[in-house]
């Protein structure tokens, strides 16, 4: 959390980006959910998002899986 917390400027200046939850799903797993105004947002978003990530790498036992998809419902 700590890196996450030294790069929040950089995550809050990624163009179209509404919302960042990460979610502890079990020990030492995480799931990240990010709401951009826009899939053309979101794709632009991606060597940022992978540049961010990169640096977490030796909290990773594999690489991170990035993918896109529609909101289906909200609440």
């Amino acid at each position: 959390m700590a890196y996450f917390d030294s790069v929040r400027d950089q995550i809050k200046a990624i163009s179209g980006l509404q919302s960042l939850n990460v979610i502890e799903t079990g020990e030492g797993e995480a799931v990240g959910v990010a709401c951009y105004d826009s899939k053309e947002s979101a794709e632009d978003a991606f060597p940022t998002v992978k540049e961010i990530m990169g640096g977490m790498a030796q909290f990773f036992t594999g690489p991170p899986e990035l993918k896109l998809g529609p909101i289906m419902w909200s609440l």
